[in-house]
């Protein structure tokens, strides 16, 4: 579905622009047990998308623990579950929690992130991304959730957690993107919980 409507450059350059900012976000972590929540599969983040290893995934390995969960297991998978039910995972296992390009493809995404908080050490925080503006994508669902600034993810939060960092893959008008929808875009924010739900 996604193919038909977007051009494949595009796609790469949202995703990949989304990548650049997540690692920046990432910069400087160091000695850190980091969950990757709706990781996919080696093949992938290393082969479809490899801007996602080298970006993300390839700089935390260097001085974290990265723990990759996804619905599936597979190659490359650390623990197969629903994010929406991590009953494997106990309270306040983890310093950070990556919950990217996923959040739009799940019914009750609020599960997923009262789950989240509550795997998070209380120092930890989260890095969570979804769809500015975006067609619809169905892998295998879209449920066209978009949260295209921060207004939008306070209010999705429900006041549970601060946002401690926005940003936006929009190109900025300067830039001559001549073959890009301008209003294709997707946000990141780094957060952490404020209710003390987090743990240790």
């Amino acid at each position: 579905m996604l193919r038909s409507m977007l051009p494949n450059s595009q796609r790469c350059f949202v995703l990949e622009k989304e990548s650049m900012e997540i690692k920046k976000m990432c910069r400087g972590l160091k000695g850190m047990r980091v969950l990757n929540v709706c990781s996919s599969d080696e093949e992938f983040y290393q082969n479809r998308q490899p801007y996602i290893w080298k970006n993300v995934m390839e700089p935390l390995l260097k001085e974290n623990t990265l723990v990759n969960l996804d619905i599936k297991l597979c190659s490359g998978v650390d623990i197969a579950c629903d994010c929406r039910d991590m009953r494997e995972i106990s309270d306040g296992t983890y310093d950070v929690v990556l919950f990217c390009s996923g959040i739009e493809h799940m019914p009750e995404p609020e599960r997923a992130i009262g789950e989240i908080r509550r795997v998070l050490k209380k120092s930890g925080f989260a890095i969570l991304s979804a769809p500015g503006v975006y067609p619809k994508h169905e892998d295998p669902i879209d449920t066209m959730l978009r949260l295209p600034d921060r207004a939008s993810w306070e209010v999705f939060l429900g006041g549970h957690w601060n946002i401690l960092e926005y940003r936006s893959t929009r190109p900025e008008p300067a830039l001559p993107f001549y073959a890009f929808d301008r209003k294709v875009y997707a946000t990141i924010i780094k957060c952490r919980p404020n209710d003390g739900s987090a743990r240790k």
